[in-house]
C-alpha cells in the first residue's frame, strides 16, 4: 500500500530528477517537522488531530500537527480503529464462554 494513497503527491519526473516544487514542499515537510520536535503539545497536539480526523474523510487530512504528516495519522487512525475492534471481538467471547 502507498503511504500517500488518496492524497495529491508532486512526484519526482520520470528522468529522476525532482522538480523544485517538489524540493520546496519536501524542505518545508521537512523544517515544519523539526519545529513540531521540541513542542511541549506535541502528544496532544497529535491526540487532538487523531480525535477530529477520525471522522473525516480521507482527502480532508492534511497538513503536519503532532509531528506527523497525513498518511502517518491515518495509519495510528486504522490502528487505533482495529484494536478497540479486537477488543470487542475478544470481549464478546469472553462473555459467551
Amino acid at each position: 500500500m502507498s503511504p500517500t494513497r488518496g492524497f495529491r503527491v508532486s512526484r519526482p519526473s520520470s528522468t529522476g530528477a525532482a522538480p523544485k516544487h517538489w524540493r520546496r514542499s519536501a524542505l518545508r515537510t521537512r523544517r515544519s517537522l523539526d519545529l513540531c520536535g521540541p513542542c511541549p503539545v506535541r502528544a496532544e497536539c497529535l491526540e487532538l488531530a487523531l480525535r477530529e480526523e477520525i471522522v473525516l474523510p480521507r482527502t480532508w487530512v492534511h497538513g503536519i500537527r503532532g509531528g506527523t504528516v497525513p498518511w502517518q495519522r491515518l495509519n495510528l487512525i486504522r490502528q487505533r480503529q482495529r484494536a478497540v475492534q479486537r477488543e470487542a471481538a475478544g470481549a464478546g467471547r469472553a462473555v459467551s464462554a
